[in-house]
């Protein structure tokens, strides 16, 4: 097939959603970065935290649906690995909080 351009957070209709007005999940957006660029220390920490946890859950929602979706094989395949990856990113993220 022919490859498609991506309009970062433009609406799509995409893995099943009932709202077509619905943005891609997760995505962190220009106000998130600008508002974590004034932070610092701890702040910055917690609020880097929570964007990627945000960020990381929308993939594995998108990775999850490819991996169940998908009719190709390898796109399967590749799919679960990166909801594994994911998975083994935030339990290392939320083990290194708690210290």
């Amino acid at each position: 097939g022919e490859a498609e351009a991506a309009d970062i957070g433009a609406p799509v209709v995409w893995m099943g959603a009932d709202n077509p007005s619905q943005v891609v999940p997760g995505l962190i957006d220009n106000a998130d970065i600008s508002r974590l660029a004034t932070l610092s220390g701890e702040d910055a920490d917690h609020l880097y935290i929570e964007l990627l946890s945000t960020n990381n859950d929308g993939g594995r929602a998108m990775a999850n649906f490819a991996a169940e979706n998908a009719r190709a094989e390898e796109v399967q395949m590749m799919a679960e690995a990166v909801a594994d990856a994911l998975d083994d990113d935030m339990h290392e993220l939320e083990h290194d909080d708690e210290h």
